[in-house]
């Protein structure tokens, strides 16, 4: 059916109507108007959806729009398909006949093309698009056949194209039935090329050829699971690169990843997604590249190669960032985290804080401030990390950046079957001489991770020091969850009554903790609330 036919099945089905079957009484019956109402039986000054302005409803449309566009990731691999454009006219061209001329009009509406779609479609959409950049989503390499004609005709567009996905199917594009000619047609209003290589492809790769150039308001690149030569002119002036999962033997080297981000100072968005560098050579004393505009920074490589290319960058203030690092030495860390920049904004009562997840192989650090996110995963290269090791390399990371100023700090311990000791608790308070409020949660632990924390909570902080002065000594708040008492209330009582005459806790907070000596623990500070939700700080625990 095409889109300027009207249906009045599609009808009922865009109001939810049931469409009375033969032989069936129709039981909806319409209403006798009452005293004072229109002939709808409504109120003559109520409002329909045909009443709606016209700015409101091209808001809808656009909205509508943006719902059945594949996103980010998806997109390279998810065709919009015949079922979910469709929507775009079946729902908003069958409400009531206001709508329908305004959504025929609105040529934004119509401007995503697809190989899948019929030559008829894509005609009228085409043709209702008017002069708006068109979105398209097509195949490189041997057509297939029940879309070639309407690849064919899509592809006649790229003069008016602003973003195109190409899902490359062939390990040569030469292999392509179209003449060369048709990519290479002028492209002034392309903002935005994707690669993507179709899942399950062989893995002898060759570089993607086709849309070579020059593009002059290219914007942004993102390649996946392929690769162009990595001295295209593509990698030029971008304000948003993405390479992820590039095919092995075809990385590029790391003078040339410095090459692609020198030429790209205005970047605000940086996608490095195990697309490590083929090695961690470079020229000595080479410029740092400054990118005094970057947003956001993804990571995810060898965590030797990431340091290399950290050494080398110059990143703003503000940026959020994510950084995953496989294979990672705890015994001989590297730095892999920014180091010289400032502590994200706090919220608004004033907090900032550290979120901290500890497993037997991956360590997890994170900071969310309004918006704002930064955290780091490292995952171990052996078996199974020490809880030393881990606490050390934590311990260095914090102390190392401005997040050794958070005032919070969460600690979720997850299937760890190793306990803690006082010095390893010592190494942490170290870090965060700032610390007012500290939150820990164990999470199917076998063993004990929190012994030690009273014996390191009454500890000078050095060894020299003789005065009654202690570890966190701005600590107010503790929040503890599923720790067992048992075996400890002697000792955190103690430490309480140590801290009492110089570094009080205003509260000690405990959920689904066993063995609580409820009357020993509360002598020496403000409240102990057990089970209270009412009250607890898990806000902060995420």
């Amino acid at each position: 059916m095409a889109p300027n036919t009207r249906s009045k099945t599609a009808g009922y089905e865009a109001r939810n109507v049931s469409k009375p079957s033969k032989g069936q009484p129709n039981e909806s019956k319409r209403r006798t108007p009452k005293k004072g109402h229109g002939g709808s039986g409504l109120p003559k000054n109520s409002w329909t959806a045909a009443d709606l302005p016209a700015d409101i409803l091209l808001l809808i449309f656009n909205d509508l729009r943006d719902r059945i566009r594949p996103c980010d990731y998806q997109l390279t691999y998810n065709f919009p398909q015949p079922a979910d454009i469709l929507q775009s006219w079946i729902y908003v061209t069958h409400v009531c006949q206001r709508w329908r001329q305004l959504a025929l009009g609105y040529a934004p509406l119509w401007t995503i093309l697809s190989d899948y779609q019929s030559v008829e479609e894509a005609e009228t959409y085409i043709s209702r698009s008017k002069c708006a950049p068109l979105e398209v989503f097509t195949y490189s390499g041997r057509e297939h056949p029940p879309h070639a004609t309407v690849h064919r005709r899509i592809l006649c567009e790229l003069p008016r194209t602003s973003h195109i996905t190409v899902l490359v199917t062939d390990d040569g594009e030469i292999a392509d039935d179209l003449t060369t000619s048709i990519w290479e047609q002028p492209t002034p209003c392309l903002r935005s090329i994707t690669f993507a290589r179709e899942s399950g492809s062989p893995t002898g790769f060759a570089p993607v050829t086709i849309l070579p150039g020059p593009h002059p308001t290219l914007r942004s690149l993102s390649l996946h699971g392929c690769y162009i030569s990595w001295d295209s002119s593509l990698f030029r002036g971008l304000s948003s690169l993405c390479l992820d999962f590039i095919p092995p033997t075809c990385e590029p080297t790391m003078m040339e990843v410095y090459a692609i981000l020198s030429a790209c100072p205005n970047l605000r968005q940086l996608t490095l997604t195990w697309a490590s560098p083929r090695d961690v050579s470079t020229t000595p004393d080479i410029p740092r590249v400054h990118l005094p505009h970057l947003h956001t920074l993804e990571i995810a490589m060898d965590p030797t190669n990431w340091a290399v290319i950290l050494s080398f960058l110059d990143l703003p203030g503000n940026i959020n960032f994510s950084i995953v690092c496989p294979a990672f030495r705890f015994t001989s860390p590297i730095i892999v985290v920014p180091q010289m920049l400032p502590l994200l904004p706090a919220r608004q009562d004033g907090m900032s804080v550290l979120v901290v997840s500890i497993k037997p192989k991956r360590l997890s650090i994170g900071q969310v401030e309004d918006r704002k996110r930064r955290s780091i995963t490292l995952a171990s290269a052996v078996e199974q990390t020490s809880m030393q090791d881990s606490f050390r390399t934590l311990s260095d990371i914090v102390k190392s950046t401005a997040w050794s100023s958070v005032t919070g700090l969460t600690l979720r311990f997850e299937h760890c079957g190793e306990s803690g000791d006082k010095n390893m608790w010592i190494t942490i308070f170290q870090a965060v001489p700032k610390l007012r409020i500290l939150i820990m949660v164990l999470e199917d632990c076998e063993a004990n991770p929190d012994t030690g924390l009273p014996e390191a909570l009454c500890s000078p902080p050095t060894s020299d020091v003789d005065e009654e002065f202690f570890l966190a000594p701005k600590l107010v708040s503790m929040e503890l969850h599923n720790v067992d008492f048992s075996e400890s209330n002697g000792l955190f009582a103690d430490c309480f009554q140590s801290r009492f005459e110089t570094a009080p806790l205003d509260e000690l907070v405990l959920f689904n903790c066993k063995g609580v000596d409820k009357e020993l623990l509360e002598k020496n500070i403000g409240a102990l609330w057990i089970d209270r939700e009412d009250i607890h700080w898990s806000k902060f625990t995420h």
